[in-house]
């Protein structure tokens, strides 16, 4: 391992880690804004005669939170491999997390959309 000004370097898979804790870390308070829109689409389609629209952009909200759930329930923190195989395990979650962060960015952007130009 090198040294430099007496701090060790961090490993590859370390800086993964911290990379998809970064990612993890900001999409976390968004969770609670997935809840709330998912809410607010499914109280508007209620009283709609748009409702499969609304519904359809509350389900996909629904799902991107519960990719978010699931990621983290199968997330393991301390995976135990070489360091390859913990470098793959990581490329691996990596790829998962930013798929979770298109899901929600892209659920809410989407939704929002469609209500501001429903309100049009």
């Amino acid at each position: 391992m090198l040294v430099c000004c007496g701090q060790p370097s961090a490993s590859h898979s370390e800086k993964l880690n911290l990379e998809i804790m970064e990612v993890h870390d900001r999409l976390m308070p968004k969770m609670g804004e997935l809840y709330k829109w998912e809410k607010k689409l499914r109280a508007e389609a209620l009283n709609s005669p748009d409702s499969a629209l609304f519904l359809r952009h509350a389900e996909a909200i629904a799902e991107a939170n519960e990719y978010m759930m699931d990621w983290m329930r199968n997330f393991k923190v301390n995976f135990e491999g070489t360091e390859q195989e913990k470098e793959q395990y990581l490329l691996t979650q990596k790829q998962g997390i930013e798929q979770v962060q298109l899901l929600m960015t892209t659920s809410l952007e989407e939704a929002k959309k469609y209500l501001i130009n429903r309100a049009l």
